[in-house]
C-alpha cells in the first residue's frame, strides 16, 4: 500500500533530539493520543520516547490508530491524525479502498470520523 496523506512536519520548526520507537504491551492502562481511548493492560501499543526543545515526552498509540496511520499516512504530526484525516477525506477525496484488509477495529474508527 502507498501513503495518501502528508502533513508539513516543519509547521514549528522543531525537530526531535531523539526519536525513539517501540511496540510494546502494556502493564498499566495509557491513553492513545489520536483517538483519546484507554489503551488497557495486557494490549499492544505504540510507544514514542522523544526529545523536542529540551523536553522528553512520552507518546502511546493504540494498535488501531497505528494501523490506519501506516495505511493512509506518509508523515504525521503526533496528535493531529484524526483531524488530519477528516480533513483528507473531505477536501482531497481519499481513496477508502486502502480500508480492505485493515482491522474492523480500524474500519469502524474510520466510519466514526467521515
Amino acid at each position: 500500500m502507498t501513503c495518501q496523506i502528508y502533513v508539513d512536519l516543519d509547521y514549528d520548526g522543531a525537530k526531535a533530539e531523539f526519536y525513539v520507537t517501540k511496540m510494546v504491551k502494556a502493564r498499566k492502562a495509557h491513553e492513545c493520543l489520536e483517538c483519546k481511548r484507554k489503551i488497557k493492560s495486557g494490549e499492544m501499543y505504540e510507544r514514542v520516547k522523544a526529545k523536542w526543545d529540551g523536553q522528553i515526552d512520552t507518546i502511546c498509540t493504540c494498535s488501531t490508530c497505528l494501523e490506519i496511520r501506516k495505511a493512509f499516512f506518509c508523515t504525521y504530526v503526533h496528535g493531529s491524525m484524526w483531524v488530519d484525516f477528516e480533513y483528507e477525506a473531505v477536501e482531497e477525496d481519499l481513496d477508502l479502498s486502502k480500508l480492505e484488509g485493515l482491522s474492523k477495529a480500524a474500519i469502524d474508527a474510520v466510519s466514526e470520523h467521515l
